[in-house]
């Protein structure tokens, strides 16, 4: 893939100076653009090792500028500078098993939501773990945003909620259920907050982004299924900046979208995909190996049984006639 493209564009975030920074999964990088589009730089590569990724899934801007990115399938957290300088990294399985969304606050406390927890962990500008967030509404996480007195909002895929978690970590609203109508998700996505404390909320299933109020009270929704003239699909992560204006991965397209005003698309970033097909990975995970595995031994029982039975036949012992010869069992007597 060449610079500015994407395959399967996941998480975004976006820096006080305006710069977008994109989760580009199926390229295991992060790339960064100015406000209006343009390539600045990238940084990743698949792998394992320091600055790699194995599928990035959400990324965040944390108040000093560094730049945090979830490695879902390395279970772990890396940081880089604005421009893309390794700095640290933090977990390893099982502190996470399917890191997704992430989000800082502006103390610089970190919020990392795990699919396979059912939780969200948070922990200090450092990397210090200090709690957990749970709820009966927390079902596969995906989403996470922060406000700057420390309130999290939390999106549950399979659940089809959103959770309000308070900056103690307690839940403290809840709204959503299956469903096209209003205030209704199929598996919401991303999630953001803007200045005036609006939730946004990436109804991936509705192709649709619906907000509300900071307690849950449906507001309005704007529907993604056409833009440009072309399909919007699977719309993933989304980001707000400092003047209102609304970026969203377009995974279907591999585009983000620029949406201002009532939501209106001016901009989109990579409009062009040069590969075919799903992503592509170095490495497998742990479930895909046990199923191929599992695939390959059933085959050989398959291949393997019946031969060994053709084999057992034909050395059976014949009688004078040249007809095979029967066990007592086969012919119905047992023995003592």
């Amino acid at each position: 893939m060449g610079n500015g493209q994407f395959r399967s564009p996941q998480g975004v975030a976006v820096d006080s100076a305006g710069n977008v920074y994109v989760a580009d999964q199926g390229n295991n990088r992060i790339e960064k653009f100015t406000s209006n589009g343009s390539y600045i730089t990238q940084w990743g590569g698949p792998g394992a090792g320091s600055g790699r990724f194995y599928n990035p899934y959400g990324v965040a801007v944390g108040p000093s500028g560094n730049v945090y990115a979830t490695d879902y399938y390395n279970h772990r957290v890396e940081v880089f500078s604005r421009s893309g300088v390794y700095l640290n990294q933090w977990g390893s399985f099982p502190q996470f098993v399917s890191p997704t969304g992430i989000a800082v606050d502006s103390a610089g406390n970190m919020y990392v939501a795990d699919y396979y927890y059912n939780s969200v962990q948070k922990f200090d500008k450092f990397g210090n773990y200090l709690l957990s967030l749970y709820g009966t509404s927390i079902i596969h996480p995906v989403g996470v945003a922060s406000t700057p007195s420390g309130e999290v909002y939390i999106t549950s895929s399979t659940n089809n909620t959103v959770t309000k978690c308070s900056n103690e970590g307690v839940p403290v609203a809840h709204w959503g259920s299956s469903g096209s109508g209003d205030g209704q998700f199929r598996h919401p996505q991303g999630v953001a907050v803007d200045s005036a404390g609006t939730v946004y909320v990436v109804d991936n299933g509705n192709d649709r982004i619906e907000s509300f109020t900071p307690n849950g009270t449906y507001v309005a929704q704007w529907n993604l299924r056409v833009s440009n003239n072309d399909t919007f699909g699977s719309p993933q992560g989304i980001a707000i900046d400092l003047s209102g204006n609304v970026y969203v991965a377009n995974m279907a397209l591999d585009q983000i979208e620029r949406l201002s005003g009532l939501f209106t698309a001016n901009m989109t970033i990579s409009q062009t995909r040069t590969e075919t097909g799903p992503p592509t990975n170095q490495y497998w995970s742990i479930v895909e190996v046990v199923v191929v595995a599992a695939f390959v031994v059933t085959a050989i029982i398959v291949v393997l049984i019946p031969k060994r039975k053709d084999k057992v036949t034909s050395e059976r012992p014949k009688n004078q006639s040249g007809h095979t010869t029967k066990s007592a069992r086969e012919n119905g007597s047992t023995g003592r």
